[in-house]
């Protein structure tokens, strides 16, 4: 699967831990395509390295989804990992004209991150 809107920066640290973040910052009517894409990756790794979990509690694989509205201050974006649309609520109308921006982190084992790599041609 090719992503359009999620483009994953990677690093390795010294606990042999492979980490992509990605961030896309986009207008409301294109929030559910980004949140597609999230689904998408989650739903991949979930089906082939079993439920998120920290690694240094036995977990292959991790993620971190962060979402919010960039007001002045940004309003967060309520996020249920689990949820089949990802975003559960949100303090902004979907027709009020303030971009959105969503993060996602994912952390895991090499052989994760090789996967993860070859299934999104990363």
């Amino acid at each position: 699967m090719t992503l359009d809107w999620l483009d994953f920066d990677c690093s390795e640290d010294t606990d042999e831990a492979v980490t992509f973040d990605a961030m896309a910052s986009v207008w409301p009517e294109q929030q559910h395509l980004v949140l597609a894409e999230v689904g998408a990756v989650l739903n991949w790794a979930r089906q082939h390295f079993g439920p998120e979990r920290p690694m240094d509690e036995g977990g292959e694989w991790d993620v971190d989804l962060q979402a919010w509205c960039e007001t002045q201050p940004a309003r967060m974006l309520a996020v249920d990992l689990h949820a089949p649309g990802l975003l559960v609520s949100s303090e902004a109308s979907t027709d009020e004209l303030v971009r959105r921006t969503i993060t996602l982190s994912l952390s895991g084992s090499a052989s994760f991150a090789e996967a993860l790599r070859q299934q999104f041609h990363l």
